[in-house]
């Protein structure tokens, strides 16, 4: 028996280590295309948000401020509170800003906050409100 007819023996190490390097690159490329990610970021414009709320309320300063007036006891037009509550979840509005819109009175004034959202990077907002019994809640979005 030669050299030739000997069987030969396979070397597999050069197949996994290809492989593993395949892998690592397409879940890099996976992780930067993901949601949340810090090359896609999540956070919808407040004109994305505006048009997934059916577009109430008044967009304005090119899509940058969304002018949210809730009707008051008069009986007039407004946004109605599941639209409110549509736009403040999708802009992923932190929880003590909606609790700070919810227990504002008519002697405390204008109010604002402002937060980031995540991944940072992403868009933040700020919003300035008042309430009044007659008026009602108006809500001034802005984003930054």
């Amino acid at each position: 028996m030669t050299a030739l007819d000997a069987p030969r023996k396979r070397r597999v190490w050069p197949y996994l280590t290809a492989g593993a390097v395949l892998l690592a690159g397409a879940g890099a490329a996976t992780y930067l295309l993901l949601p949340g990610s810090p090359a896609n970021p999540t956070q919808p414009t407040l004109e994305q948000v505006w048009n997934a709320c059916g577009r109430h309320g008044q967009l304005t300063d090119g899509g940058k401020t969304l002018i949210l007036d809730m009707p008051g006891n008069a009986a007039e037009p407004g946004v109605r509170p599941e639209e409110v509550a549509c736009t403040l979840d999708r802009l992923n509005t932190p929880n003590f800003v909606i609790e700070k819109m919810n227990s504002t009175r008519a002697v405390d004034g204008r109010q604002e906050d402002q937060w980031d959202t995540e991944p940072p990077g992403a868009k933040g907002f700020e919003a300035s409100w008042t309430y009044h019994p007659d008026n009602g809640l108006d809500i001034l979005i802005r984003e930054l």
